[in-house]
């Protein structure tokens, strides 16, 4: 079942027939809705801005590895060699 008609801003289930709505872009000037693929938005004329980039998941090892090297104090680690003249 689709929702025949555009649901109102904060809308969660279709007034139609009541299922649940799947939800785009909130505009975060005026909250109306918007269709995924908006540029900007159709009340206020505000641009969206880019998707969301997903932050990946860092091992039980990656972290350990950091914190590992976040501990080591600057004088654990070597200083390159530099010339006297």
């Amino acid at each position: 079942p689709v929702c025949d008609r555009t649901p109102h801003a904060g809308d969660i289930f279709c007034r139609t027939d009541g299922n649940k709505l799947i939800s785009g872009k909130i505009c975060l000037g005026c909250g109306r809705s918007a269709e995924p693929d908006d540029v900007f938005c159709g009340g206020c004329g505000r641009k969206f801005g880019p998707p969301a980039v997903p932050i990946p998941e860092l091992s039980e090892e990656e972290i350990a590895a950091l914190e590992t090297h976040a501990r080591k104090r600057p004088s654990d680690v070597e200083a390159p060699q530099t010339e006297v003249h």
